[in-house]
């Protein structure tokens, strides 16, 4: 992929690989003793990847873990809002 006239230049950042939950690493003694495994595509990667279409970061959060920590806005009757409430206390409004 060409962008912005460079062809083979360094690439920028981290690779996507290390933060993923699909890759599995196996280092040994030499620096260039690596074995990394994809899980997504059930194959030993040569190389680690920069873009990936299968790539799923652990550290990320998914939408109903969001939604679970995520404080409401109440509404009073006229649908004013009148403050935030914790999810824990959401009962009360209701």
């Amino acid at each position: 992929m060409k962008e912005k006239g460079v062809e083979g230049g360094t690439p920028i950042g981290k690779p996507l690989c290390r933060s993923c939950v699909h890759a599995s690493y196996i280092r040994g003694a030499s620096l260039c003793d690596v074995i990394l495994i994809c899980t997504k595509f059930d194959r030993e990667m040569q190389f680690e990847a920069y873009e990936c279409k299968g790539h799923y970061d652990g550290k990320a959060r998914r939408l109903y873990e969001m939604e679970e920590v995520a404080w409401r806005l109440n509404v009073d009757m006229r649908g004013r809002p009148v403050g935030f409430t914790p999810p824990e206390k959401e009962e009360e409004w209701e």
